[in-house]
């Protein structure tokens, strides 16, 4: 949206009639565009530092029950934390001539569980597994490592609400890092790069191994020629 189509859209609301109206509608858009540059970026986590109440526990207690690791150098992970759907967790294991993916999700949102009764420690999940490539595992981690090193805090502040939060993490440069997007914009470099790792989960689940390394491998050529 350009600056007459924004300007045109504001007055059906709003009229300007002075020039301080006019400056306030300039700077909006100047946020507006600021916003929709930040949609392709995802943002630094600081999920696993130490927090009170009972978020922190929370999220410490999904870790725990996905048994994740932040210590393995030849995992990368794609955790979603919806709001009312149960949580689930994509992992990329690095192994000898192959990459294994994991997907995993709980039997019931954990969150519920857990407000319900803070002593709620466990959750049931289920479990599959398929193996793909090393090319294709390869270029997985480097678009892990790619958008952790392009995370960067947002220019405009939002609030958030409830929606579903997407986090990626792996080791880069020997150290453990964690970025995340909540309901990344429709058209954004976020929303492809989940779009594709969801599309891997859907294969995983309904697929065969050929059929995802097929798609893993038409989807990196379609990145690629898009730039992500």
């Amino acid at each position: 949206m350009d600056w007459e189509e924004y300007k045109k859209d504001w007055e059906q609301f709003r009229k300007i009639d002075t020039e301080q109206k006019l400056a306030h509608c300039k700077e909006q858009y100047s946020r507006h565009l600021l916003a929709i540059h930040d949609a392709n970026f995802f943002e630094p986590s600081e999920r696993n530092n130490p927090k009170p109440g009972i978020t922190g526990v929370y999220y410490k207690n999904v870790s725990s029950i996905f048994g994740i690791k932040i210590d393995d150098p030849n995992m990368a992970l794609y955790q979603v934390i919806p709001s009312f759907e149960p949580e689930y967790l994509l992992s990329i294991k690095r192994e000898p001539g192959q990459y294994l993916l994991t997907y995993t999700v709980l039997v019931k949102n954990y969150w519920t569980l857990y407000y319900q009764n803070h002593e709620a420690a466990s959750a049931g999940k289920t479990e599959i597994c398929l193996p793909i490539s090393s090319e294709n595992g390869d270029w997985l981690f480097g678009l892990f490592e790619r958008v952790i090193q392009e995370a960067r805090v947002p220019a405009v502040g939002y609030l958030v609400l409830d929606g579903t939060q997407y986090f990626l993490s792996k080791i880069v440069d020997g150290v453990y890092k964690e970025v995340f997007k909540h309901s990344p914009g429709k058209d954004s470099k976020t929303r492809n790069v989940i779009r594709f790792l969801e599309g891997i989960i859907e294969h995983i689940i309904h697929g065969s191994e050929e059929a995802l390394d097929a798609f893993v491998h038409d989807a990196i050529n379609e990145m690629m020629v898009n730039g992500i």
